[in-house]
């Protein structure tokens, strides 16, 4: 069974895709931001993050998704497999902008005490939705050059473009993790 990290800009569908994954596998899913994140949006020290990080990727088989540099290198260290989410950023906006609304409204509790807020979403500093069209390039730059990076020669990457590729390569995958030799 392999071990999965999942990325890609914020709202692109990461832990929904973790998630399956880990269920599908049977493996546990451990998602970063319930790690870093505490009540009222106060982020875990990086060593103690770090620390939490190594703890929960001490078991032989994970999935797990987020974009955090201060752990990338821990967890790609133990990966084998890193499937990068690179959707059109038409559809990652669309998609961030729909879950954060239905968030804000349904004042759905995330990590710790928190939830999204309408004035956080469009009226911050801290905004999800400015943070993503400033990141979406930067970002997509990045995971180029890390997935030819020659510290991670043993890792497979998987660049998905589209949600449908997204749900084919998926299939896939578990498909061959079920069959004898996969």
């Amino acid at each position: 069974m392999p071990r999965i990290h999942v990325i890609g800009t914020g709202g692109v569908g990461k832990t929904v895709l973790a998630s399956r994954l880990a269920s599908a596998l049977q493996v546990p899913h451990i998602e970063l931001d319930s790690i870093f994140w505490h009540e009222n949006w106060q982020p875990t020290e990086t060593e103690a993050f770090q620390q939490a990080v190594r703890e929960a990727l001490a078991g032989r088989d994970w999935v797990t998704d987020g974009n955090y540099s201060k752990v990338r290198q821990i967890i790609w260290q133990r990966a084998q497999v890193v499937v990068w989410l690179d959707y059109p950023f038409v559809t990652l906006f669309s998609r961030l902008l729909r879950r954060s609304l239905r968030r804000a409204l349904s004042r759905e509790l995330l990590w710790g005490t928190n939830r999204e807020s309408f004035l956080k979403l469009f009226f911050s500093r801290e905004s999800l939705l400015v943070y993503v069209i400033r990141d979406f390039r930067k970002r997509r730059t990045l995971y180029e050059h890390l997935s030819q990076a020659p510290e991670y020669k043993e890792v497979q990457f998987v660049r998905l473009r589209t949600p449908r590729q997204s749900e084919r390569w998926f299939e896939e995958f578990i498909s061959s993790q079920a069959s004898p030799g996969g």
